[in-house]
């Protein structure tokens, strides 16, 4: 009987991979260390946190954007822009984040767990979701395009037969939740006529932002990046 010979020759191995996926493990284990501490050492990770973020900019070119630009296609809406950074911006701060882009341009829906954005049993916003939330709202505000306009909703999750009781509850810790969003949102730039935070039944555990952003009639160069 032949012995069985070992196969070396491997078709479309890239040792590129292992270094990226290396590199991903050391900055997730570095997150868990910051995030571990975050309690002691509140300033002190928000700055680490949002110097990583300046450096990334939160803002990293998939394929599906590069797909856009085909000259085919046309010049890309500002609106459409707009939610592309949004969402780049949430898949790359945050993973555990679900991020769904609707049929129509600059419509993007986002879901994440909402212990993902506090502090355990606490209304205050963990360092990370707060620089982030910073970031989204430069995103929204003066780093919009001037041919833009949006709406941008945000609903905390709650059990669906004790959303009356909650709504009767100041204390309550998701609504002070949605009180602490709304007044970040609020203080850190988003227009209060274009933002609504709030709570919704059935979405217990998790909370949605749903951004609509619309080009503005009569806009001209769409197509004009920033």
């Amino acid at each position: 009987m032949r012995p069985l010979r070992r196969q070396d020759n491997k078709v479309g191995s890239d040792p590129n991979i292992v270094a990226l996926l290396s590199l991903q493990l050391l900055l997730l284990a570095f997150f868990i260390l910051m995030t571990a501490i975050s309690d002691f050492e509140q300033n002190k990770v928000q700055m680490v946190v949002g110097s990583v973020n300046e450096a990334f900019d939160g803002q990293i070119v998939t394929s599906e954007d590069v797909s856009l630009t085909d000259a085919a296609l046309g010049p890309i809406p500002g609106s459409a822009r707009l939610a592309a950074r949004i969402r780049n911006l949430f898949s790359s701060t945050l993973p555990v984040a679900r991020v769904e882009r609707k049929n129509v341009p600059g419509e993007l829906r986002i879901e994440l767990p909402t212990d993902s954005l506090f502090r355990a049993d606490q209304p205050q916003l963990q360092a990370g979701p707060a620089v982030l939330f910073s970031r989204l709202a430069r995103a929204l505000g003066p780093e919009r395009p001037e041919d833009v306009d949006f709406q941008l909703e945000v609903v905390i999750g709650v059990p669906r037969d004790e959303l009356s009781r909650i709504a009767s509850e100041p204390s309550d810790l998701a609504l002070r939740r949605a009180g602490v969003l709304a007044r970040d949102l609020d203080r850190r730039g988003v227009p209060a006529n274009r933002l609504s935070v709030g709570l919704v039944p059935g979405l217990e555990g998790r909370t949605r932002l749903v951004l609509r952003a619309f080009d503005l009639p009569g806009s001209a160069d769409v197509g004009e990046t920033r």
